[in-house]
């Protein structure tokens, strides 16, 4: 019996809020859940410029939504000497550092990022290696949502500076 009553209550409550425009949903930040970053992004390499490092020969890169409003990246990359790399990290967005993995480490982490979403079309991103940050930038979709642009910058293995601005055409 009680469980009947507390059936109608939860029935009455619902029927009460969708009278009254309410809606009873999970709720998702606005900024990953129209976010135009997901998707799939081709690497420009006519328009992207490396300063400090070689350019790829390839890269394709993927971010998608995955529980509980983290986006999950992908990538498949085609270094200079040909070697072809894939890896992937997952974020919360909340700046907080995450694993990243590539095929070959072994299960074990690359590196950590940390990144934060100021905005739907702004992604900022920080990369540390050996717990201290050695790569800092920002990924920006143009408004029409065709084109993502990363900026970052950093030191290489030698401890000189590097900059990178990749940019990325949606498919």
């Amino acid at each position: 019996m009680r469980s009947r009553s507390c059936a109608r209550l939860f029935l009455s409550a619902v029927l009460l809020a969708a009278g009254s425009g309410l809606t009873l949903s999970a709720q998702t930040p606005a900024s990953q859940e129209t976010t135009p970053l997901i998707g799939t992004w081709i690497l420009n390499l006519a328009k992207s410029t490396y300063e400090g490092m070689p350019a790829p020969k390839s890269e394709t890169r993927t971010f998608d939504l995955h529980g509980d409003g983290m986006i999950l990246c992908t990538y498949s990359t085609e270094n200079a000497r040909g070697t072809r790399t894939f890896g992937h990290w997952l974020t919360d967005l909340n700046g907080k550092e995450a694993p990243e993995y590539v095929r070959s480490s072994g299960g074990k982490p690359v590196a950590f990022v940390a990144h934060t979403m100021p905005d739907p079309y702004t992604m900022d991103t920080g990369v540390s290696r050996d717990g201290k940050v050695d790569q800092s930038g920002r990924w920006i979709v143009s408004k029409d949502g065709k084109t993502l642009t990363q900026t970052i910058s950093g030191t290489n293995a030698q401890g000189q500076p590097t900059r990178r601005v990749r940019v990325y055409d949606k498919q």
